[in-house]
């Protein structure tokens, strides 16, 4: 993987999972950080927020399949 960059932050560990899951869809190998992430997870507040990190190489096609996700949500909202 080359050089890391934060695509996502979530508040919840799950919601980051499912970030990763859908770049893993997309062919993108991504790593979810956080202090929610490990054996002494805190999940409230500030410490509970998650972050999903890409390659840099695979930042802007990251951010363009998250883009597309976020519409497809307000979409399905309304």
């Amino acid at each position: 993987m080359s050089e890391p960059v934060c695509v996502a932050r979530a508040t919840d560990v799950h919601e980051a999972w499912i970030i990763s899951a859908r770049l893993k869809a997309f062919g993108i190998r991504s790593r979810v950080h956080g202090d929610a992430v490990g054996p002494y997870a805190f999940t409230v507040g500030a410490m509970g927020r998650t972050e999903v990190w890409v390659a840099c190489s695979d930042a802007e096609e990251a951010r363009s399949v998250l883009d597309v996700s976020d519409q497809e949500a307000a979409v399905d909202a309304e």
